[in-house]
């Protein structure tokens, strides 16, 4: 039992470096409100290998630890939230599955819908960084912001689906933690 835990936490520090490091480093900011990455792939390889909880943590921990080490201003919890719900929606849509590019179509809208474009744009505009319903300038930006995750959320279906096929591959005993 130790072993495999120690295994878990192992793999799991290694996909949160690589979160990290893909998510903060390697993705295009569009103006200020739009940006377009692939840190959502060791996310969802943890909710595929650990389920919901574990990767509820692991999103959790990411954000914190990628606020810390590059800060783009104030901390701010809701954007924790955001991750730890899209960590646990990975969690519950993969862990245990087969690779369906179905199901990770539907995970991929859904997080798109309640985290990208819900959540994220109500706790954009609590901080300041929108500008709040009524101004003129909320539409236009919520309407890109929607356009880009409706955009972006098939294509990180694919991926995911690409990844999770290619995980497949490894040997169960070398990829159950």
């Amino acid at each position: 039992m130790q072993k495999n835990m120690t295994k878990r936490v192992c793999v799991i520090a290694v996909l949160i470096a690589m979160q990290i490091v893909i998510g903060r480093l390697a993705s295009i900011n569009v103006g200020s409100y739009l940006k377009i990455g692939f840190g959502f792939i060791p996310i969802a390889v943890c909710g595929i290998l650990t389920g919901p909880v574990w990767t509820l943590l692991m999103a959790s921990v990411c954000d914190v630890l990628g606020a810390l080490l590059f800060p783009s201003g104030a901390f701010y919890w809701g954007f924790t939230l955001v991750a730890a719900i899209a960590g646990l929606i990975y969690g519950l849509f993969l862990y245990n599955h087969k690779p369906n590019i179905i199901r990770c179509l539907i995970c991929t809208f859904i997080i798109a819908v309640i985290c990208n474009i819900t959540l994220n744009t109500v706790f954009l505009i609590q901080i300041g960084a929108m500008v709040a319903p009524g101004n003129e300038g909320f539409w236009p930006i919520m309407w890109t912001r929607t356009l880009k995750n409706m955009v972006q959320f098939p294509v990180n279906g694919l991926i995911l689906f690409g990844v999770w096929k290619a995980l497949m591959r490894i040997p169960a005993n070398l990829r159950s933690i």
